[in-house]
């Protein structure tokens, strides 16, 4: 994956490849046939002013600081000690040891501000995904309530909604004592939780035939959200964890099964034949709770 560091960090890192070259072992990545420029004093001096500058007022400085990555900052201390005895060889007539010192010091500060970066960068985005998916599961877990409610399940769901609500402020824990990426995965597993058990309550109104409906048309409302939670359902566990090679093929065939019979029950709605899209609309879901089934999810009836 490609970052984007900071223009002035990018013009140091330009630089830095070029000073490289100014005699002696590089410390980075160059090409091969690179030219190498004889290592004088007058040129060490011109080198050591830019890693001096480098290391005491630069991007790279910035980052490592703010960083409060204590193996950066040692090493950018440890870059300091570097400049400052090169300076002190290069005054002495001792240009190949300055130089040395000095390719130790860039590599330091380059190699360290790279990874202060990149983990920056990760951290942002863990965090940014863990605030959407903690949303997504107080959105859905708030769904559950809400249709334990109309299906007067509450009360056969309080235990289970209970163990919901610890695994949820486990996370958040977690979350806030710093393993963000962990909880991550855990909301995951929650979601998926959640979603099975909003499926099962439906899933049990279908078996125990208690729903009323004040019209067909309204009933065939309740079998497209039915259908759609099972859709999702499924791409979620199939996303989690994809299924055995051997089960692959059957579950790809009964999921576009399901698919072509969902555009039937749509096409007879179309034309006010309520009756035969909901029954339609019912082998559809049918379809996706075998696919279901043998892509390991819990879906109880």
């Amino acid at each position: 994956m490609n970052r984007r560091l900071p223009t002035s960090l990018g013009y140091y890192l330009a630089v830095s490849a070029v000073l490289t070259g100014l005699g002696g072992a590089p410390a980075l990545a160059q090409a091969p046939d690179a030219p190498r420029v004889p290592v004088t004093n007058a040129n060490i001096d011109q080198k050591a002013k830019f890693v001096t500058n480098l290391v005491t007022n630069s991007a790279s400085v910035r980052a490592i600081e703010q960083s409060g990555d204590a193996d950066a900052i040692q090493a950018l201390q440890n870059a300091r000690k570097m400049v400052a005895e090169a300076t002190k060889e290069a005054a002495d007539g001792k240009a190949q040891i300055a130089d040395d010192k000095l390719n130790k010091a860039l590599e330091l500060v380059m190699s360290n501000t790279r990874r202060v970066s990149e983990t920056s960068v990760k951290g942002t985005r863990v965090q940014q995904l863990y605030d959407s998916r903690m949303a997504s599961v107080k959105a859905l877990l708030e769904a559950f309530d809400r249709v334990a409610k109309e299906k007067g399940a509450a009360s056969k769901v309080v235990d289970r909604r209970a163990a919901i609500a610890v695994h949820v402020a486990e996370i958040e824990a977690m979350a806030k004592g710093g393993n963000v990426e962990g909880a991550v995965v855990q909301l995951d597993k929650a979601y998926s939780n959640i979603t099975t058990e909003v499926a099962a309550l439906r899933e049990g109104d279908k078996l125990t035939k208690e729903l009323s409906f004040a019209s067909a048309e309204e009933e065939y409302v309740y079998e497209i959200d039915r259908n759609d939670s099972h859709i999702f359902l499924l791409k979620l566990t199939l996303s989690e964890k994809p299924p055995h090679p051997s089960f692959a093929p059957q579950i790809d065939s009964m999921k576009a099964d399901a698919e072509i019979l969902r555009k039937q029950g749509e096409d007879k709605a179309k034309g006010k034949d309520y009756a035969g899209a909901i029954k339609t609309l019912g082998e559809s879901t049918d379809k996706l709770i075998k696919a279901l089934r043998m892509a390991g999810a819990y879906i109880p009836g």
